[in-house]
């Protein structure tokens, strides 16, 4: 339920306010007003390393809630619409997997299933496992690997990236990676803020070519005030039967 998934957001450390204000005060509360007019000129984009930055940043306690709560709205709405879709009994590879927050929720909601949070930055690694210390969910782990690149066994039976390797699917070569990282049968869910429908078509395209087919497409509330208001919510699969498809030149953002 909706109230369940905030107590499970609050629980690992996220804050939810009614806006930009309350947002900042919190802030204020937690690091102080200089460090805090220092991380919003980086949430502002002024920067050119603002993005590296503020992934650093939410590795460090201090910074974690205030970074990662200016999008509890879309943590929730992605939350509610996993504990939809997600399967049960498998082992799940989560992309790109930051802090591993998210990872964390969702190992919790599916206990009867594994997840392995994967990422290339030392230190949300080590973040991540602090976190699941604190929930102390032995369905959960963490590595340290290049999505590009990573090999592992045994083969995951489906990958999730929430918001965080959209920008590699343009290259097919990595879809094709992808498709060829899980197993046989398998499955795909992506939550991401692809801005172009063209790119988006392409991207399912090239899963469509590695034999995966489209069965379940939702538009996922970004909250008010953002200049992305919905995100794709994607499920493919392969190899399941009697599993109806979707026909990927219907779909719209």
């Amino acid at each position: 339920t909706p109230q369940q998934a905030d107590q499970m957001l609050q629980e690992i450390g996220l804050f939810q306010t009614k806006g930009v204000p309350e947002h900042y005060e919190k802030g204020v509360q937690l690091i102080g007003e200089d460090a805090m007019l220092e991380l919003g000129s980086h949430f502002n984009g002024e920067h050119e390393n603002s993005e590296e930055y503020l992934l650093e940043k939410s590795a460090e306690d201090p910074y974690f809630s205030i970074i990662h709560s200016t999008k509890y709205s879309i943590f929730k709405e992605e939350l509610l619409w996993l504990d939809q879709v997600l399967p049960k009994n498998v082992l799940v590879a989560d992309l790109g997997c930051s802090t591993g927050h998210m990872t964390a929720l969702c190992a919790k909601i599916r206990p009867c299933s594994r997840f392995v949070g994967i990422d290339i930055i030392p230190s949300v690694i080590k973040k991540a496992n602090s976190i699941k210390e604190k929930f102390g969910l032995a369905n959960l782990s963490f590595d340290q690997h290049d999505i590009r690149t990573i090999k592992t066994k045994p083969k995951p039976d489906g990958i999730i990236s929430l918001q965080a390797v959209g920008a590699y699917l343009d290259d097919r070569a990595t879809i094709s990676h992808l498709s060829d990282y899980v197993d046989s049968k398998a499955f795909i869910i992506l939550v991401e803020a692809f801005v172009v429908e063209k790119g988006l078509k392409r991207i399912l395209k090239g899963f469509q070519s590695c034999g995966f087919s489209l069965v379940r497409f939702d538009k996922i509330n970004c909250g008010k005030g953002r200049k992305i208001k919905t995100m794709p919510g994607v499920f493919l699969t392969r190899g399941f039967d009697n599993v109806p498809s979707m026909d990927i030149e219907t779909i719209r953002l």
